[in-house]
């Protein structure tokens, strides 16, 4: 899981008025304490990295809005979630302290893949014969885009074009899975 933490506090003068000012970024600085004193506690199998995306505009000024990037990895949705509630409570936590607030946005998820074998040798072994025939119709002809429906036969057409819809949906697929019918 993938999650920005921002934190907004108020902007002051570092050495004119520094008591004015509630650091956004000392709340980051916190809450990655806090993570790293908290990692030593959690299973094994969590992998978990952050970056300050955002310390302030520049060094003589507190900063008034300040963000961390942090990666939840874990080995199944219910300790990644976990990872995430933990993360929300040290952001929290970090936001008290400073007297700041603080906000999550979800960048971006990905979870375990329950994998098949046969599943995924299944359409690959069917397909790629008229794979190749159709990378020979592109050598020949680059204007062709789909091999005449000679070629093929209705299931892999449909196959064909599952696969694009999966990958424009999810990007990071590297596989297959046929509709058995």
């Amino acid at each position: 899981m993938s999650i920005e933490y921002t934190f907004k506090g108020e902007s002051a003068h570092s050495a004119a008025q520094p008591w004015r000012g509630r650091s956004a970024l000392d709340a980051v600085e916190l809450m990655d304490i806090a993570w790293n004193f908290r990692r030593e506690h959690l299973r094994l199998q969590q992998r978990s990295h952050n970056i300050i995306t955002n310390g302030g505009d520049q060094p003589n000024v507190v900063p008034q809005n300040a963000s961390v990037w942090y990666y939840f990895r874990e080995t199944d949705y219910e300790h990644i979630k976990e990872l995430r509630e933990i993360g929300d409570s040290i952001a929290k936590a970090a936001a008290m302290m400073t007297n700041t607030e603080a906000s999550s946005r979800l960048l971006g998820s990905a979870w375990p893949q329950h994998m098949n074998k046969t599943l995924a040798e299944g359409p690959t072994k069917r397909v790629q014969p008229r794979l190749r025939r159709r990378h020979e119709l592109r050598r020949r002809d680059e204007a062709v885009e789909m091999p005449p429906d000679d070629l093929l036969d209705d299931d892999v057409r449909v196959f064909l074009l599952d696969q694009v819809r999966v990958e424009i949906v999810l990007p990071h697929v590297d596989g297959a899975a046929e509709v058995l019918g």
